[in-house]
């Protein structure tokens, strides 16, 4: 039973995955047509970036590359700029996420998942503590694609708002201050390697849990 559910989760990730890259292809959204969409906004461009970052970050099958999207911020605007616009996206979209998930979470879980399903839902919720959810953040790729697990994960295992929001926003902005900056200097002294932090930060947190297999979050929610 755990096993078949765990495959459907995996399953409804890859359609969503799937549709999403389907969707990116069809509208054919790239750094050119999003930097023709925000720069006309002039001083309100970084406001229009929060708001569709948000977006992605809280609407499955969204077609706009939340990649693209942070890439072209730190084309666009300064460090600074990009840092808090990025902030204020992310810190809304932690909370919408996680109240979405708290409040509507339960009755759709009850409507698609089988009594037995359910029991071991409610195992997992308890496993999903504070220190999980800070290590789990610095696995960018996996949580801030629209698909947001850790925000749904704490807000159906009815954690505190407060400190769900701390643990969630605080490794995020330190990625956030640590590549913006990065990222502009590499733009100002050598502007072909202007992709190297994100591939790096992206990295460093593969390549740790893969020698700490252990250290692993989602191996550490998973385990009995």
């Amino acid at each position: 039973m755990e096993r078949k559910l765990v495959l459907r989760i995996v399953l409804i990730l890859a359609i969503s995955f799937t549709l999403t890259f389907t969707l990116t292809k069809i509208f054919n959204i790239d750094l050119t047509s999003l930097e023709e969409l925000i720069m006309p906004f002039g001083a309100f461009a970084p406001i229009v970036y929060s708001i569709m970052l948000f977006l992605g970050l809280s609407i499955p099958l969204n077609p706009i590359s939340d990649f693209l999207l942070v890439n072209l911020a730190a084309i666009l605007f300064t460090p600074t700029v990009a840092v808090i616009a990025t902030f204020c996206a992310h810190s809304l979209a932690l909370t919408v996420n996680y109240w979405l998930a708290r409040h509507f979470g339960p009755p759709l879980i009850k409507k698609f998942t089988s009594e037995n399903e359910r029991m071991y839902l409610a195992k997992l919720e308890k496993k999903v503590q504070l220190g999980w959810i800070f290590a789990a953040r610095f696995i960018l790729p996996l949580t801030t694609v629209g698909i947001d697990i850790v925000s749904y994960a704490a807000g159906l295992a009815k954690l505190s708002f407060v400190k769900f929001l701390l643990v969630s926003i605080v490794p995020w902005t330190i990625l956030n201050i640590a590549y913006f900056y990065s990222t502009n200097f590499f733009k100002e002294a050598a502007p072909y390697l202007f992709f190297l932090p994100v591939i790096v930060l992206v990295s460093i947190p593969i390549i740790f849990f893969a020698i700490f297999p252990n250290k692993n979050p989602f191996k550490k929610l998973d385990s009995n």
